[in-house]
């Protein structure tokens, strides 16, 4: 199996883990579970973690393998010329080292901007880094993924994304260039 092939598998297997965990925690508010099944819930839960755990670690170290990376990182110095005079929509990946979920959706944004280049702008902004940028977009949950098209924002993605999700919002930007 190729590199890409098995990176858009785990995309696939994380969006249905994802789900999978969603009905758990919806199961498991339910007051009217007996004790037995609750603890099976609980069980089947913690194993869905590790695995998506798992598989977000193995999308992780699976995008440096696409090349060099497409992301330009943002500075205060270069946002202006890079994303509000760009000639292309751009999507702006608000990180930092120490949040968790940043990672995969990283390296998801990795496969996405080779996918997509020359039509769309990948940058990064390590919002602890380039703290007045971040403060200035009220970036305020990580991760945050923003979308510009000529200069103006046009959307705020807050949380961990899927490709599923990720993917057609890339598609309208073209449209509508």
């Amino acid at each position: 199996m190729s590199d890409h092939s098995r990176y858009k598998e785990l995309q696939a297997q994380i969006l249905q883990i994802q789900s999978q965990l969603a009905d758990y925690t919806s199961q498991l508010s339910s007051a009217s579970l007996s004790g037995t099944t609750r603890q099976a819930l609980q069980h089947l839960q913690a194993d869905a973690e590790e695995q998506l755990e798992t598989f977000q670690d193995e999308l992780t170290e699976l995008a440096p393998r696409f090349g060099a990376s497409l992301l330009l990182t943002l500075r205060a110095d270069n946002f202006k010329s890079e994303v509000l005079e760009s000639q292309l929509p751009v999507l702006v990946d608000c990180w930092a080292e120490w949040c968790g979920p940043c990672k995969p959706l990283t390296a998801m944004i990795e496969g996405l901007a080779h996918e997509y280049k020359q039509q769309i702008k990948f940058c990064k902004l390590n919002v602890d880094e380039v703290t007045t940028i971040a403060s200035r977009l009220d970036v305020q949950t990580l991760p945050t993924v923003l979308l510009w098209q000529k200069g103006k924002l046009v959307e705020r993605m807050m949380g961990m994304l899927t490709y599923q999700q990720l993917q057609p919002r890339l598609e309208a930007l073209l449209v509508t260039t």
